[in-house]
């Protein structure tokens, strides 16, 4: 995974195309965007979980990463005003 998003930077940043992230629920239910949805953990619509979980890590707590979360899932959106220049 590193490398194709490694990749895809290396094709994407030169030509100046700017890439906003998505933080998205993992089942394709809502974006984690505005105000109301921004600092949420959980999915409004079907209740899964915004980072994933660790399996066996001792640092751990009720399944939740303390000092390091990592998203579940990530848009990559190119806002079409850009791409048009």
């Amino acid at each position: 995974m590193r490398e194709t998003m490694y990749e895809a930077r290396k094709v994407v940043c030169p030509i100046g195309l700017e890439a906003q992230k998505i933080h998205t629920c993992p089942n394709d239910c809502i974006l984690y965007r505005g105000e109301e949805c921004k600092n949420l953990d959980v999915c409004l619509v079907c209740n899964a979980c915004r980072y994933k979980i660790p399996r066996d890590d001792p640092s751990d707590v009720e399944g939740i990463r303390i000092n390091k979360r990592v998203l579940a899932k990530v848009m990559w959106y190119f806002p079409p005003i850009s791409r048009l220049k």
